[in-house]
């Protein structure tokens, strides 16, 4: 028996089953990836119940989306849409050895993805469990001569270069799974506080459109009181400021006047600084120019 050839057939073995141990490992963190998808259901029934405008259902199934996207992004990852179903698979941006988590959910043994078209010849050494027969399978079947120095070094280089090949498939396949899982915990969390999510996402809204509302309304008010502010005698304004609170008190709106400077003179028409607020909203709009 060739000493050398042995050694090398050894050390093959030794580190083939290291990465067969490390490959099952991480096998084990595929078994529940399977077919998602963003469905919000309990959000549609919510909104349903409560009788709310389904505009704010679209709203926030696209803000959803879009926050899915960016963090797809983020994490170098995409999806594979399911045939012409709303279900979609975690695919990588980046996979060099175009590895499939969910093909490779049942794989047997590393070559059957790992090592598959990279480690012909590590993987005859794991097929042959005699040294002897496979020193005889090489040197007839890859024409060695394994009495010569020069190929024994040629196929120590040729299994050292497979065995690396394989290990860097290894690590890339536990950057695979660690990723798609921070995609698989991500969508978990929106679907299982979805219909909190949404109240969040609705309230902002109401008190966005609200405000839009009320800017309308101060805006239009206000113009009113620069006009009486630049043409009317002081007195004459204070008396519209009255006036104006009273017939806007529908409109939840309190006008609060500050005198600034000098009253003395009711001709001067800039030293009234005017804030309107909304009591509802606690919000306030200042026009003082």
């Amino acid at each position: 028996m060739n000493k050398r050839f042995d050694e090398i057939y050894q050390t093959t073995n030794l580190k083939l089953e290291k990465m067969m141990d490390q490959f099952k490992k991480l096998q084990k963190h595929t078994k529940d990836f399977e077919l998602i998808d963003l469905k919000l259901h309990g959000v549609s029934y919510y909104i349903y119940r409560n009788k709310l405008d389904e505009k704010y259902f679209d709203r926030y199934c696209e803000e959803e989306r879009e926050m899915f996207d960016e963090f797809l992004d983020n994490n170098n990852m995409t999806i594979q849409p399911f045939r012409r179903t709303s279900s979609f698979y975690i695919r990588s941006n980046f996979n060099k050895y175009d590895l499939d988590l969910y093909d490779m959910k049942d794989d047997e043994d590393i070559f059957s993805t790992i090592g598959y078209g990279v480690a012909n010849y590590v993987l005859s050494i794991n097929d042959i469990t005699d040294p002897m027969i496979a020193l005889e399978y090489f040197e007839k079947t890859e024409d060695y001569d394994f009495s010569d120095e020069e190929d024994l070094n040629d196929f120590e280089s040729t299994i050292e270069d497979e065995l690396d090949e394989m290990e860097d498939s290894l690590r890339e396949y536990a950057v695979l799974i660690r990723e798609a899982r921070k995609v698989y915990n991500y969508v978990k969390y929106v679907k299982d506080n979805q219909v909190e999510l949404f109240k969040e996402f609705y309230n902002e809204n109401i008190e966005e459109e609200v405000s839009d509302k009320i800017v309308m309304r101060v805006r239009t008010v206000s113009n009113f009181i620069k006009y009486k502010q630049d043409t009317c005698h002081k007195s004459e304004f204070y008396e519209y400021l009255e006036e104006l609170r009273r017939v806007n008190d529908n409109l939840n709106i309190v006008l609060i006047w500050n005198y600034e400077r000098d009253m003395s003179s009711i001709y001067e028409g800039y030293d009234v600084s005017v804030v309107l607020y909304d009591d509802y909203m606690e919000w306030g709009y200042n026009i003082c120019q």
